[in-house]
């Protein structure tokens, strides 16, 4: 009878454990359910954080960091008015520049400084002109120069001045033209290409003129540098500094010659001798 009680008893502790053991779901050791599981399971979810930068060292990514949403204004064009820049090539007709009755035709770039070259008439400055102002540059300098009454006519065959350059994930980038003022955005990405699927952002970069609204803080201003001021003392003998160095126990020694030299000595510590320089210039060493 006591046997059969320490059977049951012994029954309903191991039955009561199993299922105390068996509420606590994946959190207990598996090796009462799964023989091949082993250790401790919890079900939680693994949260893995999308990293932008791998380390602290690694900079920001600033770029179009003071991007803004488009505006109604910038629909608006700015300025129509094409001023020539360096590149565009031209035709300059000069009527008997050279040969009575004949016209004087030169087709050539802009260079690098904004000039262009005319026989009898030399470098002339176009660069930021537009193409009416320098027709009337060019009969100036002719009338002070060559001719009377002068008559000339300026082409712009291939003018790089409005144009945009498309970079990016962009199947055709690359610099191009914009050949009328109402070019609208979409026809320069299709120009272009066209923008994957897979694009997410666009970022439109404007040039504007530099002023002081948006000058740099910390560019640096002009300022004078002030000289040093040395006392006004007047210069010391070389002699007196030569017998300053030599000691009174370097005396110098007499080969009966009459003259005198200075002790070589290798030990001797080493000096330096600063030549005091005149007021208004750096020391020399």
């Amino acid at each position: 009878m006591t046997d059969a009680r320490t059977r049951g008893l012994l029954a309903a502790v191991i039955g009561a454990a199993a299922l105390g053991l068996g509420g606590c779901g994946a959190e207990t050791d598996g090796f009462l359910f799964d023989q091949s599981k082993t250790g401790y399971f919890e079900h939680q979810p693994t949260m893995i954080p999308i990293l932008e930068r791998i380390d602290v060292i690694e900079g920001r990514d600033d770029f179009a960091s003071n991007a803004a949403p488009p505006l109604a204004e910038d629909l608006l064009p700015s300025d129509l008015t094409y001023r020539l820049t360096p590149g565009d090539f031209l035709t300059v007709e000069i009527e008997e520049l050279l040969d009575e009755g004949r016209m004087y035709v030169r087709s050539s770039r802009v260079d690098a400084s904004g000039l262009i070259r005319i026989p009898s008439v030399g470098s002339v400055q176009c660069a930021g002109l537009t193409v009416q102002e320098l027709e009337d540059e060019l009969i100036r300098v002719l009338e002070d120069r060559v001719m009377t009454n002068p008559r000339v006519t300026v082409a712009l065959e291939d003018g790089g001045g409005f144009s945009y350059t498309m970079y990016g994930f962009l199947p055709t980038p690359g610099i191009y033209a914009i050949r009328r003022a109402d070019f609208h955005l979409m026809e320069a990405l299709a120009t272009a290409g066209g923008v994957p699927q897979s694009a997410r952002r666009l970022y439109v970069i404007r040039q504007i003129p530099l002023t002081d609204q948006v000058e740099p803080l910390n560019t640096p201003r002009n300022h004078t540098v002030t000289p040093p001021v040395t006392p006004n003392e007047p210069a010391p003998n070389i002699d007196d500094l030569i017998d300053l160095l030599d000691g009174p126990g370097d005396a110098p020694a007499n080969d009966g010659s009459g003259g005198g030299a200075r002790r070589n000595d290798d030990s001797a510590p080493g000096v330096a001798v600063t030549r005091r320089p005149s007021p208004g210039s750096p020391p020399v060493m």
